[in-house]
Order: C-alpha cells, then sequence, then structure tokens
C-alpha cells in the first residue's frame, strides 16, 4: 500500500468518525436539554409554596441554553406592582459626579411634602447611569432625569434637570392629571 492510499483511507476513517461523533453529541444534546427543562419545571413547582413568589426564574434563549436569573430586576418588580395600584414609576436617574443630582437629592427629594407625594402615589426607583444598566432600553442622557412610566410601559413624561420642590411638586401633580 502506498502512502496515498493509506492517505485517504485515514481521511475516510477520520472525517466518518467525526461525522458519527457530532451526530451522537447533538443527539445527546436535546436528550439532556429536554430532561433539564423538565426538572427546572418540576423543581420550580415544587419549591413554590401557594401565594409565595419564586424570583429565581430561568430562561431558554434561542440556542436553547438555559440562563438563570438570580433576582427579578426592581424594575419588573414595581410594573408588576402598578398593575394592581394606581400607582406611576418614576426611574430617577443620576450620574456619579454630578452636581445638580447631588443638589436635586439633598434640596427637593428629602424635602418631606416632596417624599410625601412620592411615597402616596409614585414608585421611586434610583439609577446610577454609569454604574447600572438602564431599564427600557433607555440611553444615558442628561442628568439628573426623571422619567415617569405608566403601567403599560409607556413613557409619560421626562423631566431632565434640577427642579426645586415647588417646581417638583408641580410637575408630579402634571404626571397624576395625564
Amino acid at each position: 500500500m502506498n502512502k496515498l492510499t493509506l492517505l485517504g483511507i485515514l481521511f475516510l476513517t477520520s472525517s466518518s468518525f467525526v461525522f458519527s461523533e457530532e451526530y451522537i453529541a447533538s443527539e445527546y444534546y436535546e436528550e439532556i436539554i429536554s430532561k433539564t427543562e423538565k426538572e427546572l419545571i418540576l423543581d420550580d413547582k415544587q419549591s413554590t409554596e401557594p401565594n409565595q413568589i419564586n424570583e429565581t426564574e430561568f430562561f431558554i434563549d434561542k440556542n436553547r441554553t438555559i440562563i438563570e436569573e438570580e433576582e427579578v430586576s426592581p424594575y419588573l418588580k414595581a410594573l408588576e406592582s402598578i398593575k394592581e395600584n394606581s400607582k406611576v414609576i418614576l426611574l430617577a436617574i443620576r450620574a456619579t459626579d454630578c452636581h445638580y443630582c447631588d443638589r436635586m437629592e439633598s434640596e427637593t427629594l428629602s424635602e418631606s411634602s416632596v417624599k410625601d407625594a412620592l411615597e402616596k402615589d409614585f414608585i421611586v426607583l434610583h439609577y446610577n447611569q454609569d454604574l447600572e444598566m438602564l431599564p427600557m432600553e433607555l440611553q444615558e442622557g442628561m442628568t439628573p432625569n426623571f422619567v415617569f412610566v405608566d403601567k403599560d410601559e409607556n413613557i409619560i413624561n421626562m423631566y431632565p434637570g434640577m427642579r426645586t420642590p415647588s417646581e417638583f411638586k408641580d410637575a408630579l401633580k402634571e404626571i397624576l392629571s395625564q
């Protein structure tokens, strides 16, 4: 047998081995994934008692990879909450080195009448755009920025910039009147 024939036989043998290995691997992969999905659903049902929300969620992407999200985001929790009551979500967005953000927090948001108005009709979520991903695919921008969101995830209005307590309370009244 010459070298060329030997190389041909080795090539054919090795390529069929690779083909069969891929076939077996993909067949077992599907079986493992379907078993894993069933186990997750079963585990989730067993661990959830009545009237208890299991905060661990599982997602399966288009490649059938299981992604575990440790905790539901505060935004999603707030969205669920406002569907049951008539509150509005307020996304208070700031930046790390923002002088006006600091002033807004110390002078306006800490004022008792503003605090009362916020607690009564809003769910306030604070975000630092330098450190956190903003919900609703909002882009970084001017800070401070106040984004008001309804139960259908529609942006009611945005109020960028520093506001005095009276200006901010007027903005809150305007949002509630819409």
